[in-house]
């Protein structure tokens, strides 16, 4: 059954993809918090998220990431400072080649995640961490695109 009516504004109301579908969130919760928790330092998967949440203009997203980041104690200025971590002294090399194969998996279908992004993240990952960031992006890509498409609040 879909629900049809409006709120006030006129807006179209969306499904509650936690009431009509919390199975399917639980796999995909299992599947993002997975392999890259033996693997990879918690406070640089929290960067990658907290990034893909924010090239998403995911609210939801980075609100999911900002409490992860504080069971954590990660200190948030350096959250303020993701958007141009390029140009950032408090990013280690081995965070900016996180962001970046962050960034351009996010955009996969623009980039096509190219050679030297990769060969940079090889440099600093090997195979079984860059499997493992791999699958912390995908998932956090997909709680933005479930937050962003079910208008979704923190």
């Amino acid at each position: 059954m879909t629900d049809n009516s409006s709120d006030a504004a006129g807006n179209s109301r969306r499904v509650d993809p936690f009431r009509t579908a919390d199975d399917a969130l639980k796999a995909l919760a299992v599947f993002g918090g997975g392999g890259h928790a033996r693997t990879l330092d918690p406070e640089l998967v929290v960067l990658a998220r907290m990034r893909v949440a924010q090239m998403n203009d995911s609210a939801y997203g980075i609100e999911m990431v900002a409490r992860e980041a504080g069971r954590l104690a990660s200190p948030e200025t350096r959250f303020d400072a993701l958007a141009d971590w390029r140009a950032r002294s408090e990013f280690s090399e081995r965070e900016k080649a996180a962001l970046a194969w962050a960034e351009a998996v996010t955009h996969f279908a623009q980039t096509r995640v190219p050679d030297e992004i990769y060969n940079h993240a090889r440099s600093h990952f090997p195979g079984d961490e860059l499997v493992a960031l791999t699958v912390a992006v995908v998932s956090a890509n997909a709680w933005c695109q479930i937050a962003v498409s079910f208008r979704l609040s923190p």
